[in-house]
């Protein structure tokens, strides 16, 4: 199952090196899906190698504002102190072109044009299960900044052990270790992370509920006397 899909770079990666799957791809943007579909071709591959899902995964069920902005897109979320926002990297974004704005760089209008901002449906990983009526042996998700929010929704899921592996991408320190200790709570066991690699923007998590094969690079540097 592969979350935030967006042209299919994964999905259409573990049918090319494992034939048998059956993959699930969720991707909220049309125009995302359109590509998906041409790269299926282009890959040797068509529709029905494939169940994509049109809606979002969220913490719960409903209509929810989402930001149309290619690979950086997210649904805007409500923070505690009311204000809308979307990932803390994306709020970090706004701010820096903010700054460029007010210096005359009028291309970095921090405020999304009211063409990219979409009413998108969302409802939960537990929901989403249900509806595949199976269990998932993977589930990957890149989700600019939602992922802890998923996991809240997913605890049906979690508990049932429904899922068996993770691979997270994780938006900043404080959600990456929302997700370890909600992970952790239902039993998995961390087998890799790392919230700040020197190869990509994204932290990393992979989480299992059988026994750990890997160790956290933390875990190694002791080991090792580092």
């Amino acid at each position: 199952m592969n979350i935030g899909s967006a042209i299919g770079y994964y999905a259409l990666l573990a049918k090319k090196l494992a034939p048998h799957l059956t993959v699930h791809a969720v991707e909220p943007l049309g125009r995302h899906r359109d590509f998906f579909v041409e790269n299926m071709t282009l890959n040797g591959l068509d529709r029905a190698d494939f169940t994509v899902h049109e809606e979002a995964i969220y913490s719960g069920e409903g209509d929810q504002s989402f930001v149309d902005n290619g690979y950086g897109s997210s649904l805007y979320q409500v923070s505690r102190s009311g204000t809308e926002t979307t990932s803390i990297e994306a709020a970090f974004k706004t701010v820096v072109k903010g700054l460029l704005s007010r210096s005359g760089l009028k291309k970095f209008e921090s405020t999304p044009a009211s063409d990219k901002v979409i009413t998108i449906q969302t409802i939960t990983l537990d929901q989403l299960l249900a509806k595949v009526g199976r269990s998932v042996d993977l589930l990957q998700m890149d989700v600019q900044g939602a992922e802890a929010d998923i996991l809240q929704g997913s605890r049906s899921s979690l508990q049932s052990g429904n899922i068996t592996s993770f691979l997270i991408g994780t938006h900043s320190r404080a959600l990456h270790q929302a997700c370890s200790a909600i992970l952790r709570e239902h039993g998995y066991q961390i087998e890799y992370e790392e919230p700040n690699p020197k190869e990509q923007p994204d932290g990393i998590i992979v989480a299992t509920r059988g026994a750990p094969r890997l160790k956290a690079r933390s875990e190694r540097s002791a080991s090792a006397g580092v």
